[in-house]
């Protein structure tokens, strides 16, 4: 069934206005928001524990080696997941409970007021959730940094732990949690109302999920930043006592302290130890952990939202005819806050006149062009919710690196210094698979992610005078690419780092371990996971500047490409992907070769003084081994390319594909 008449898809008239499930949902939203605030704890606590982990050995008085180092950095994740769930629940419903009661009180129709309301609303949220979630914080570290196996056995040091040493935790954490919630929380408000006077909406409920989510990211980012301090004393103090030795010694003093001071004398402790700079200790692991988890918490919290109250993520624009139910989504959006509490807020656009940019631009443009738009809007594709470009870039990543790890091996061998035969040959192809599973695979979700997410949003806001310009797709789809691959190039240059250090053999002809690998690129500090990251950006790129395009170009002026999507057939679409994700995938692996030679030689470097910018890396090659050491290693990066691009973009096609046809298949029984 086709989706353009609004029947039996997630935007037709019949799951919008007619759901039971939806209506249900509209008519309880503290219900709402409790299960969207557990759906969205549970999605953030699992994704970004290890961050977590590491963060809180970072901080432990014992030090990060003698906590664990990168051992066990899943150690507490049940008790995380099990507390994260009602905590993030009671939390949002606290939140958009208060949110929504204070509304109506605010009659300054101002952004300081409107903020304000979010800034008292997410107090009250963290005194609700902080009683809940504390002791499970408190049995979470110790479990983190070594202080215990068992859930069980850390429970029974918690219950020996005296009572001081837990009041002054739970008041080091009540006063973190408040301030990075009275921090993090109007900012989040504020970036989405900034944003939705950007995009010419008049209610921030209307925003994408993904912009909603890096608003909140950015905004977890500057609040985790300022509370790292404070984050700091909770972590001393819910580590303090831990050992039996520890509390013996202790143990009459403590009664005689008030939480208070047990406070301010961890304070003085770690000031005289380390001095201001110990405050911030794990401030760069708390950073990422926050933004990171910023998008994905307030973004599962948001998307959640939007489809538990039948409000998913709308596709592109569409010709409303009259009396059509296009038609009353396209008044919906030119009056979202008609007949609500917000109306006459900030919100809306000055003197109450809607935004040209709230209607549909079908409607705004002279009909030639709105032909040649549409010709455009089938070649985009609908814009696919963040959990389906994130679950698609995951399954492609497991389809292109699991199979074509050896011949990235054998590429990875050629282009060493000590030459092929001396890196291991032919020998245990498979090396460094561990590192590309545990960081390639988010690496390539986050890039799908990134790369729709851009591609609809640039596409949102070309000049209508340039909507006929055929050079106009190949440039949106160009710097979606480049945007997404530097996104991906945090979570995939430490997986790339690790991945050809294992990939190269010892002298006795074995491999390096996991737990080896990371412990010698851990000796060069944070900067050695990092390694090639310029260098890596340089090669990732431009070869994404060529592929993107090139793969959306072909798959457009495909020969079986309309009947296929007339027809809706999956598999042959997904075979289509698969063909261009080739022919692309090739061209441009053969000519960035010289660009990943550079990469691998800089990744390969280990000792730190030895390691040389780009050009400088890129002189050295060609002096040793002229302009053909620059193309060593064409041959297999050609056939990983191709062969990657067909089983990494024909996999994410064809995951998109099915994702769309299940989700329109739940529509249609609902």
């Amino acid at each position: 069934m086709s989706v353009g008449n609004g029947l039996g898809s997630p935007w037709g008239s019949d799951y919008w206005n007619d759901s039971k499930w939806s209506g249900w949902c509209q008519d309880n939203p503290y219900v709402v928001s409790l299960c969207a605030g557990a759906f969205a704890g549970v999605a953030s606590e699992t994704l970004l524990f290890p961050l977590d982990c590491l963060k809180t050995r970072l901080q432990s008085r014992h030090g990060f080696a003698e906590s664990g180092g990168f051992r066990g950095v899943y150690r507490g994740v049940f008790t995380a997941i099990g507390a994260a769930a009602p905590a993030s629940a009671i939390f949002f419903s606290t939140y958009e409970s208060t949110k929504h009661g204070l509304a109506p009180y605010d009659h300054t129709n101002s952004v300081l007021g409107y903020c304000g309301i979010g800034l008292v609303a997410s107090i009250l949220g963290e005194l609700a959730a902080g009683v809940f979630r504390v002791p499970v914080d408190l049995v979470k570290q110790r479990q983190q940094a070594g202080l215990g196996q068992s859930f069980a056995e850390v429970a029974r040091g918690v219950r020996c732990t005296h009572s001081s040493i837990f009041m002054a935790s739970f008041q080091a954490s009540l006063l973190r949690d408040i301030t990075h919630s009275s921090l993090q929380f109007p900012l989040y408000e504020y970036l989405k109302l900034v944003l939705a006077r950007c995009n010419g909406l008049r209610r921030e409920d209307a925003l994408p999920t993904w912009q909603a989510a890096l608003c909140g990211s950015v905004a977890g980012v500057i609040s985790a930043v300022l509370t790292t301090p404070l984050d700091l004393l909770r972590t001393r103090l819910n580590l303090r006592g831990s050992h039996a030795g520890d509390e013996r010694a202790v143990e009459e003093r403590l009664k005689r302290l008030k939480p208070s001071a047990l406070i301010k004398e961890e304070f003085w402790a770690i000031y005289r130890s380390k001095g201001a700079r110990g405050f911030f200790a794990g401030g760069a692991c708390r950073a990422a952990w926050m933004g990171l988890g910023g998008f994905i918490f307030l973004g599962s919290f948001e998307l959640a939202k939007k489809h538990l109250m039948g409000r998913p993520e709308r596709p592109g624009p569409a010709l409303p005819g009259p009396g059509s139910p296009a038609e009353s989504v396209a008044l919906s959006f030119a009056d979202p806050l008609r007949g609500s509490p917000l109306a006459g807020s900030p919100l809306e656009t000055p003197l109450a006149i809607p935004s040209p940019l709230a209607i549909p631009r079908a409607v705004l443009v002279p009909p030639p062009i709105v032909k040649e738009q549409a010709e455009r809007q089938r070649q985009l594709g609908r814009e696919p919710p963040a959990s389906f470009s994130f679950t698609a870039g995951l399954m492609a990543g497991m389809a292109v690196d699991i199979p074509l790890h050896p011949l990235d091996t054998i590429k990875t061998r050629m282009q060493t210094t000590e030459g092929f035969m001396a890196a291991g040959g032919f020998n245990r192809p498979w090396a460094g698979l561990s590192a590309v599973l545990l960081v390639s695979l988010p690496g390539s979700a986050i890039f799908f992610l990134m790369y729709e997410s851009a591609r609809h949003f640039l596409e949102r806001r070309v000049p209508p005078a340039l909507q006929d310009n055929k050079y106009i797709p190949m440039a949106r789809d160009a710097a979606a690419a480049a945007l997404a691959d530097v996104s991906a190039c945090v979570a995939r240059v430490p997986g790339e780092v690790l991945k050809q250090r294992m990939q190269g053999l010892t002298a006795d002809g074995q491999s390096l371990t996991f737990r080896r690998t990371v412990a010698g690129v851990r000796s060069e500090g944070l900067g050695g996971f990092f390694a090639g990251f310029g260098a890596t950006a340089m090669r990732e790129v431009p070869f994404s500047l060529i592929q993107m395009p090139l793969f959306e170009e072909l798959k457009h002026r495909h020969p079986w490409a309309a009947a296929a999507h007339q027809e809706g057939n999956t598999r042959q679409l997904g075979f289509i992907g698969m063909q261009c994700g080739c022919l692309a995938g090739g061209f441009a692996g053969i000519v960035t070769t010289p660009l990943d030679a550079v990469k691998t030689r800089i990744m390969l470097t280990e000792n730190r003084a030895e390691r040389m910018g780009l050009l400088k890396t890129m002189q050295l090659i060609r002096s040793e081994h002229g302009l053909k050491g620059l193309c060593r290693g064409m041959a297999p990066r050609a056939m990983h390319s191709g062969l990657g691009g067909a089983l990494w973009l024909g996999a994410f096609e064809w995951s998109k594909l099915l994702l769309w046809k299940s989700q329109s298949l739940q529509s249609q029984g609902s």
